[in-house]
């Protein structure tokens, strides 16, 4: 039986003063609607990115025998862009195990990071990929373009990514450890692709919250140089049932905490 799957986009109406807000925009793909067709492969985006010229990016994975991180460009209408990678698509050539791409933002040059994991039978690490405003590989960047993290040995993921206006790419995620649960993961690397050894640990911040379950969303780079992150915990209050929460944790530019940022919550332990 022939599968085919697709990554989806959808376009909606709101520029248009004329057009009700919310309504497909007809001048998009086909009546609003774009779809990329993979025959016998599995294809996901998983984040989007808007390029100043109008260029939509989208960073997924295509799976056949092997996850691979891919990126497409599309046009302002909804084509694929064939001056990006090949006709369009991009992705991390040569992988001896599987990739996929989570979340990805754009440098100032116009080259594009995209984070996600890449596995390694049980275990997965960090990734960072950058990729050149043509889509292809940027040798410079890491090892042959790009970059893994591994704290224990198990699984550990990227969900959101920021460029510092120095360059540097900061990093947040989880990192699993099959005994104590999730952990908020925050990593900080150079331009160069190499962990910035002036913050947190040796580049990674994996705080001890005094719980195993917490992980990071979102980040945010501030105009005094300090990181926001946004992350969330649960805790499990017997009978399987828990309670989840969502948290702000602000670091200053080495990446220690700023303890001026917020209350500290009566069951958590904060560390310096």
């Amino acid at each position: 039986m022939l599968k085919i799957y697709t990554i989806l986009l959808l376009c909606l109406a709101a520029h248009n003063l004329s057009a009700q807000y919310g309504t497909l925009d007809p001048t998009f793909g086909q009546g609003g609607l774009v779809q990329t067709w993979y025959k016998s492969k599995y294809a996901q985006g998983h984040d989007m990115l808007l390029l100043p010229d109008g260029k939509i990016m989208v960073a997924g994975v295509v799976t056949d025998s092997l996850d691979r991180l891919t990126v497409w460009r599309y046009l302002s209408n909804g084509d694929l862009d064939i001056t990006f990678g090949t006709k369009g698509v991009a992705t991390l050539p040569n992988q001896p195990s599987g990739s996929v791409g989570l979340t990805m933002a754009l440098q100032t040059d116009g080259k594009i990071i995209v984070a996600g994991h890449i596995n390694y039978g049980t275990d997965s690490d960090l990734l960072l990929v950058r990729f050149l405003a043509d889509g292809k590989i940027d040798g410079s960047f890491g090892g042959n373009g790009f970059a893994t993290l591994d704290i224990w040995g198990d699984l550990d993921f990227a969900n959101n990514v920021a460029i510092q206006p120095d360059g540097s790419i900061v990093v947040v995620g989880t990192a699993i450890q099959t005994a104590k649960g999730y952990h908020l993961l925050v990593a900080r690397f150079r331009p160069d692709g190499i962990l910035d050894s002036s913050f947190g640990d040796s580049g990674i911040i994996v705080p001890d919250y005094g719980i195993d379950n917490a992980w990071g969303d979102g980040v945010a780079v501030l105009k005094d140089g300090k990181i926001l992150v946004g992350a969330a915990y649960f805790d499990v209050q017997g009978f399987g049932v828990q309670s989840e929460y969502n948290m702000l944790v602000r670091y200053l530019p080495d990446g220690s905490p700023d303890l001026s940022f917020g209350q500290r919550s009566s069951n958590l332990q904060f560390s310096s």
